[in-house]
């Protein structure tokens, strides 16, 4: 059974602490339309937790397992992701990062249709078979991030740096790019340019 969280927001780990701590245990909670600012959450913030039209601004979620998780139509900004984990067991759909940290975070057979990550640092980040299909790269500092096997098409690289894949690895049709750095994607090609 679902306990809903409707309308809420939580300016501190401890009113949020608190606020667990008086449901039951095992208590699988629902948060619909909830802002977070400055919240430091733990692990169990989210095992089996359904977040929907929520907000996190200024909230530390690093090493965060998102096991048996819903995010759904989710807004993270200025928030720290370094590490977190993202398992098939959750659901995910359309999330925004902006101006956020997610380095170190593997990204492996999702479904990111849209999502939008502008602004935000990715360094290390692996994305291995994903559908990125019209997500949002923009002014991304992508330094070391792998892309595998993905749908890349219609994504938006504009403004992003630091970025190299192999195109003959991804689909890219009508994905968008900013010279100079989209040269660096020739580099697979082994081709010189004057």
């Amino acid at each position: 059974m679902l306990d809903s969280v409707d309308n809420i927001k939580f300016n501190s780990e401890t009113h949020l602490k608190l606020y667990l701590e008086v449901q039951e245990d095992n208590l699988k909670l629902e948060f619909n339309d909830c802002e977070f600012h400055g919240v430091q959450f733990s692990e169990h913030h989210f095992l089996h937790h359904k977040y929907h039209d929520c907000r996190f601004y200024n909230c530390q979620l690093s090493n965060i397992k998102f096991r048996d998780t819903t995010l759904r139509s989710c807004l993270f900004v200025d928030s720290k992701l370094i590490g977190a984990q993202f398992f098939k067991t959750g659901q995910f759909v359309q999330l925004q990062f902006i101006n956020s940290i997610l380095d170190y975070i593997s990204f492996q057979n999702m479904k990111m249709i849209a999502w939008d990550f502008s602004g935000s640092r990715l360094v290390e980040t692996e994305f291995y078979q994903c559908d990125c299909f019209k997500s949002n790269f923009s002014s991304c500092d992508l330094a070391g991030a792998r892309f595998v096997e993905n749908n890349l098409e219609q994504a938006d690289f504009s403004m992003a740096k630091n970025y190299f894949f192999d195109l003959t690895l991804n689909k890219v049709k009508k994905a968008k790019f900013s010279s100079p750095e989209v040269l660096d994607l020739l580099k697979t090609f082994e081709i010189e340019i004057d």
